[in-house]
């Protein structure tokens, strides 16, 4: 007589996600606030573009749109914009990478019950950290020229995708397949996938209105720095319970 195949459960998920992060809690605090201020560390010194785009907001009436605005821009100001903006994405990605890869091996250290000592965490980050970068540099890419058009597709592409670092970082295989696979695991659940996504999105979405009315985006580096660390937090709690999502799928 064969073995009965586990259901996996919305609330099974939540249980266990709940208990990770009351143990972990500090761990995941620390690291969400620690890749916070590196955003808000480079950001301070990458301020030439705020110089443009807060000459822009100055004069908005004369300029129907940013494009517009450039190109008013003389060529040496052009130039510093681009290389301004490609850094910041550069680092954008770097921050992000490093995040997943931290959280990623966090997990795996304690499901293992192995000590997340610096070493450690190093081991486990170092053979695939370019992979994810790369991955990360995609989804980011599709996310956000998708949002440019629709909120819905977006979000959507997001769900899709939401288990291939996980993947990524399980298996170690190429970039395409964890795609693949993370395309049709996704779809197959579905129903146990949608909703932390979006429940995560909801409160990010919340959160930055309150931020904008209370705090003010004139206050830009405790801005950037809450706005940061409720993204990692939520982000890292989308990863634990994708990870154990992950590890009970029947292989």
């Amino acid at each position: 007589m064969q073995g009965e195949i586990m259901v996996i459960t919305a609330n099974m998920l939540y249980r266990d996600t709940i208990s990770f992060i009351r143990n972990q809690l500090i761990k995941i605090i620390f690291i969400s606030i620690i890749f916070s201020f590196f955003v808000v560390f480079f950001d301070s010194f990458l301020h030439s573009d705020k110089e443009i785009i807060t000459t822009f907001i100055e004069n908005k009436k004369k300029f129907s749109s940013i494009f517009e605005y450039i190109n008013s821009l003389t060529l040496t100001q052009k130039y510093t914009l681009l290389y301004v903006c490609v850094i910041k994405i550069f680092l954008f990605i770097t921050n992000i990478s490093l995040f997943v890869g931290v959280i990623l091996s966090v997990i795996d250290l304690i499901s293992s019950h192995r000590s997340c000592t610096l070493i450690n965490l190093i081991k486990k980050i170092k053979p695939v950290f370019f992979q994810i970068f790369i991955q990360t540099l995609i989804i980011r890419l599709l996310i956000n020229s998708s949002f440019a058009f629709f909120m819905l597709p977006s979000i959507f592409i997001a769900i899709l995708l939401s288990l291939s670092p996980i993947i990524l970082f399980a298996k170690r295989i190429k970039l395409w397949h964890a795609f693949q696979e993370s395309i049709s695991v996704t779809w197959k659940n579905l129903w146990i996938i949608a909703p932390i996504i979006l429940f995560s999105f909801l409160i990010k979405m919340i959160f930055l209105i309150f931020l904008k009315n209370f705090i003010g985006i004139e206050h830009d580096y405790i801005f950037s720095f809450l706005i940061n660390f409720v993204n990692n937090l939520f982000y890292a709690i989308e990863l634990i319970y994708l990870s154990r999502l992950y590890m009970l799928l029947p292989k």
